[in-house]
C-alpha cells in the first residue's frame, strides 16, 4: 500500500498533467478558431472573385453590345439606342426598370435528321470502322455551321478539349464559324 507521500506525490503529478491538458486544450481551441477565420476569410475571397467576375462578364458584355452597336448589329440605326441596365456592386441597391430585345441578335435554324434502323446503328458503325455516325450536311444557323453525329455508346471517348475527354451521345460539332464574326454568346 502507497504512503500518504507517495499519494501526495501522485496526486500532484495528476494535478501538473490536467494544467497540461488545459493549457493543451486551450491551445487547440485558438488553433480551431484561428481556423475558423482562415476559412471565413476564404469564403470571404470566392465571394468578392465572383463578384469581381460578374463584373468582368458585364464589362464584356457592355463591350460586346458596343461593337454589335458600331457595326450596326444591335441597336437601332437611326435612334438613340438605351445601353442595357447597369450592374451595381453589392450593398449598393436601386430601382428601375429596363427591356432589352435579345432576338435581334439570334440567328435560327433547323435541320431534321433521320436515322432509319436504329437498331443497327451500332452494327453498322462497326462495319464501317467508325466510333460514331455523322449527318451527311452541315446545320448553318447564320454565320456558324455545325454537324451533327450520334455515338450509340456514351462510354466511347470521342476526342479530347483542353486535356478533357469528350464524351457524348447526340452533340453538334462547329465546324466554320465567317471570319468576320467577332464571338458566339451561345449555340442552344
Amino acid at each position: 500500500m502507497a504512503t500518504a507521500a507517495e499519494i501526495r506525490a501522485e496526486l500532484e503529478g495528476v494535478r501538473a498533467s490536467v494544467v497540461q491538458a488545459n493549457q493543451q486544450a486551450e491551445q487547440v481551441s485558438q488553433e480551431v478558431n484561428e481556423a475558423l477565420e482562415r476559412q471565413r476569410l476564404r469564403r470571404e475571397v470566392d465571394d468578392v472573385r465572383n463578384t469581381l467576375s460578374k463584373s468582368n462578364a458585364f464589362i464584356e458584355t457592355l463591350s460586346s453590345y458596343r461593337r454589335a452597336v458600331d457595326e450596326d448589329r444591335a441597336g437601332s440605326p437611326g435612334q438613340v439606342s438605351p445601353l442595357p441596365p447597369m450592374h451595381h456592386p453589392l450593398g449598393q441597391h436601386s430601382g428601375t426598370s429596363s427591356m432589352m430585345d435579345c432576338k435581334q441578335a439570334v440567328s435560327t435554324g433547323t435541320f431534321e435528321w433521320q436515322i432509319a434502323g436504329m437498331t443497327w446503328l451500332s452494327d453498322a458503325i462497326g462495319q464501317a470502322s467508325e466510333i460514331y455516325a455523322e449527318a451527311d450536311d452541315l446545320l448553318t444557323v447564320g454565320p456558324v455551321s455545325l454537324v451533327l453525329f450520334y455515338c450509340p455508346d456514351s462510354t466511347t471517348r470521342l476526342g479530347q478539349r483542353d486535356d478533357a475527354p469528350v464524351y457524348a451521345t447526340l452533340a453538334a460539332r462547329v465546324v466554320n464559324v465567317e471570319d468576320d464574326i467577332d464571338d458566339i454568346t451561345a449555340i442552344r
